[in-house]
């Protein structure tokens, strides 16, 4: 706390007031996506909101505009994950463009992956992933990557093995399908 000093009338120092420095919030995770000629970085507060960071021009220069930072609105309501912790990818997938942050969150006491989806300058939905209740443990890192050749989108992360270990665990489907299609398995050890 720095201490600002006056002088009172008699020209003794009177300490009257306090003002508090606290550093800047600086996010332990960013995820950089291009859509549509805008770079987008998503990341997640400390207590779990999720937010991007938008610069509405194509080309970075040294006098740019500064980047418009907004939380994720999902059906009216700040998205906040479990844990400070997102990815994202964006593709282009029949003349549309896709943007999906995933994350961890909560549901009903389990940690889940959570997906949202936005098309081109729609809204955020709920996307198809976290219907599948892929078990995620709440320290994962997640990577999730679009194999556009495939139409495969492929999601990484750690979870718990029917042996009650952590492995990695893949998750995948291809890109336009439902809930239904999505499948995982563990991928292998850490080794």
């Amino acid at each position: 706390m720095a201490m600002i000093c006056r002088t009172n009338c008699i020209g003794r120092p009177s300490h009257s007031s306090s003002i508090r420095k606290t550093a800047p919030f600086v996010p332990k995770l960013i995820e950089a996506v291009e859509s549509q000629g805008i770079s987008i970085l998503y990341y997640a507060r400390s207590n779990g909101e999720l937010a991007d960071s938008i610069v509405q021009k194509p080309k970075e220069t040294p006098d740019g505009p500064a980047y418009k930072s907004d939380n994720i609105i999902l059906d009216e309501n700040t998205v906040s994950g479990a844990v400070p912790q997102v990815t994202a990818v964006g593709n282009d997938f029949h003349n549309n463009h896709e943007t999906r942050p995933l994350f961890i969150g909560e549901t009903e006491g389990n940690t889940r992956i959570r997906e949202l989806c936005k098309t081109n300058n729609g809204l955020w939905r709920e996307g198809a992933l976290p219907d599948n209740q892929f078990p995620i443990t709440k320290d994962s890192l997640i990577s999730v990557d679009v194999e556009v050749n495939l139409s495969h989108c492929q999601v990484s992360y750690t979870g718990k093995n029917d042996e009650g270990e952590t492995v990695p665990f893949v998750a995948w489907a291809l890109l336009g399908t439902t809930s239904e299609t999505w499948s995982q398995r563990p991928s292998g050890n850490w080794k």
